[in-house]
């Protein structure tokens, strides 16, 4: 035989805690973000496990990230490293070594977020192709041009564009 449902018992208020709904238990950083977005305060609260868990894969890429001189987030889904080399980039670019560090971002933070490694002023692609003379072998152009291009890419003013993403479209040499 079974028994009759126990009637519901009535009692004074209770100092136990309730269970509060899932959207009132999320930090505040994350309140108020478009679904799958990162804030740059929650990365930078929680940025030191992120490095742990960057870690356990893999110390080089660890190293690399710290070696970065800045890290933004762009719209929430992309963040950037600014790295103080070309070389150092193209290394964070390689996709094992994204991959590890998307991992990381997804355990910590729950979220997809993609991984960029630039130059600082430059990304690193545009800045090491531009900054490459030809070689004279290949150069559509007689040797004397090649040599005002190298002595070109050597001025100051000419680097710093170089360095801020332009490229070299055309060169003039004036005969004097």
């Amino acid at each position: 035989a079974s028994l009759p449902p126990a009637p519901p018992r009535m009692s004074a208020p209770s100092s136990t805690p309730t269970a509060v709904p899932q959207e009132e238990q999320e930090p505040p950083a994350v309140k108020g973000k478009t679904e799958g977005s990162i804030a740059q305060e929650e990365l930078e609260a929680r940025w030191d496990e992120v490095r742990h868990q960057i870690r356990a894969q893999s110390r080089q890429v660890e190293a690399l990230v710290n070696s970065a001189l800045s890290r933004r987030l762009e719209d929430g889904k992309v963040l950037v490293f600014e790295l103080p080399s070309t070389l150092l980039a193209d290394k964070l670019e390689k996709e094992e070594n994204k991959r590890i560090v998307e991992e990381a971002l997804r355990s910590v933070l729950g979220r997809d977020c993609r991984v960029r490694g630039v130059v600082r002023g430059a990304t690193a692609v545009s800045h090491s192709r531009a900054a490459t003379p030809p070689s004279s072998a290949t150069s559509p152009h007689p040797p004397a041009d090649d040599e005002a291009r190298r002595a070109a890419l050597k001025d100051p003013v000419v680097e710093a564009l170089l360095r801020k993403g332009g490229r070299i479209v055309g060169l003039t040499v004036d005969s004097q």
